[in-house]
């Protein structure tokens, strides 16, 4: 197993921005997973640390080898989830369609830690729009018990820019003081290179009006946010246009503050770009090459937050 470490940032959260960041940095970061001195050595402030494993594109699709690249996955995560602190798994898209979706599903059933998958292109390509949903029923009606102010989109709406029923699936939890967005933006067009590329679904009821809503509902939080997203929130092929972005910039820019990352899927590779509003990170699909995912340490000492991200690769 090969393990790439970065350490992230720390500091106070409040509402005076700063060039390139929105935030102020005030203590000292986590270095090397060693703790942040306390303000005062005479204040006992209690630290809570916990760690969310993302992995994306499993891509399974009938019995065989991906479906077996994904349970090597879920076997990790078992045999590490005490060690590695881990609360949670997402999974960023792409999961599993037709046969495969179902496999996918009682591999990561084996899970011994909660999971939430967001659905990807590749469903929708192969018609499992609203079956997605269906089947992983169960896991968001679970993180609704370990999750603190869950809210979700599971529904089916009018999608006037294809003239038909869709179903999207979006959803909002804070978990320990963190918030974490699961945001569906995989395209419904089909069988087209607009089907590889990003879509807000601007339209009432569609995934940009849902967190537009919820966005709001949050907006007197301070809470660091993390968006959970199957494609990238940047300018690029597979992902948005300008158009697009320059819409969620305009909408996110209010909590620039808060914003940490964004952890995607859809490329199949590893990469990280720092945008001006948030970080993304390009999390590597595990159904090709090596099996490679990450790891997200997320740890509050009163008002301090810290985190770290680790590149996990299995032999």
């Amino acid at each position: 197993m090969i393990i790439q470490k970065w350490t992230g940032y720390c500091g106070i959260f409040c509402n005076i921005p700063k060039k390139g960041r929105g935030m102020i940095w005030l203590l000292s970061c986590f270095q090397n997973g060693s703790e942040s001195r306390l303000p005062d050595e005479h204040q006992e402030i209690t630290t809570e640390e916990f760690s969310v494993i993302i992995i994306a594109d499993p891509h399974v699709a009938q019995a065989g080898e991906y479906e077996e690249r994904l349970r090597m996955t879920v076997d990790w995560i078992n045999t590490h989830k005490e060690e590695e602190d881990i609360a949670f798994v997402a999974v960023l898209g792409d999961v599993g369609w037709g046969e495969g979706l179902v496999l996918a599903h009682e591999a990561l059933e084996k899970l011994d830690v909660p999971y939430i998958p967001i659905i990807g292109d590749n469903e929708v390509h192969f018609g499992d729009e609203e079956r997605f949903f269906t089947i992983f029923e169960g896991a968001y009606t679970q993180a609704q018990e370990w999750c603190s102010d869950w809210n979700d989109s599971f529904s089916v709406v009018w999608n006037p820019e294809h003239e038909q029923d869709s179903s999207f699936g979006n959803f909002s939890c804070l978990f320990r003081n963190t918030r974490f967005y699961g945001l569906d933006w995989a395209s419904r067009h089909s069988g087209s290179i607009l089907g590889e590329m990003g879509d807000l679904h601007d339209f009432d009821g569609g995934s940009l009006d849902w967190f537009r809503q919820e966005l709001i509902t949050d907006e007197e939080s301070s809470s660091p946010i993390f968006l959970f997203t199957h494609i990238p929130m940047y300018v690029n092929g597979g992902a948005f246009d300008i158009y697009e972005m320059a819409t969620l910039e305009e909408l996110l820019a209010s909590y620039s503050d808060r914003l940490i990352s964004n952890f995607a899927g859809h490329y199949h590779s590893d990469s990280y770009n720092e945008l001006d509003l948030y970080d993304l990170v390009v999390v590597d699909a595990i159904w090709d090459d090596k099996i490679r995912f990450q790891k997200l340490t997320i740890s509050q000492t009163g008002t301090e937050f810290s985190f770290s991200r680790e590149l996990i690769t299995l032999d």
